[in-house]
Parts: structure tokens; sequence; C-alpha cells
């Protein structure tokens, strides 16, 4: 029997590298996330920007879409996680978007 991942779509912030879904049923932004989580010892958009250089995806959900924005090539587990989010959101599109 597989696990059904259960996830708020309004609370999706990252993908990390190794596939992690990180959210915030708090509700907070980005940046918050990433102190809260520690994920950079940057703050602010300086934060976001060193996760993303990272290999962290960005994901924002807007009304039924959840759009993911990296700049690194995606890894396995990011795809896999993703597909995950495909499977648990079914009436979503997912729009994946790589920036230089």
């Amino acid at each position: 029997m597989q696990n059904k991942l259960k996830v708020n779509p309004e609370e999706l912030r990252f993908i990390s590298p190794y596939g992690e879904i990180i959210s915030s049923p708090e509700g907070h932004v980005h940046a918050v996330v990433i102190a809260e989580k520690k994920l950079s010892k940057k703050t602010g958009f300086e934060a976001i920007i060193d996760v993303i250089q990272k290999g962290y995806a960005i994901i924002a959900s807007i009304k039924n879409e959840l759009m993911i924005t990296h700049t690194c090539e995606l890894t396995a587990s990011q795809r896999k996680a993703i597909s995950s989010l495909e499977t648990a959101l079914p009436t979503y599109k997912v729009s994946i978007m790589q920036d230089a």
C-alpha cells in the first residue's frame, strides 16, 4: 500500500535538492520559512537568492496552479517530489520554470 502525500497547496514553499517538500502551515512567506528552517545564514531577498543557488526550487500556489521556479537543473529527487505533488493535487496545473 502506497502512502498518499497530503498537502495544502497554499502552504507549499520549497523543494530541496533532496526532494523534501518544505511547507509553512502557519502561512509564512518564503523568506520567513528560510529563517525558520535555517536554510540560509542570509536574510530577506538575499536568503531567497542563496537557497535558489543551493538548488532549492521555489513553489508558489496561485488559484489552481502550482508554479515551481528553479535555476539549477532539477534533481531526480525533486522531479519525484513534483510528481508526488501532481498526484496529490490532481486539480492543480503544475508549471515548472527554469530561470537562468
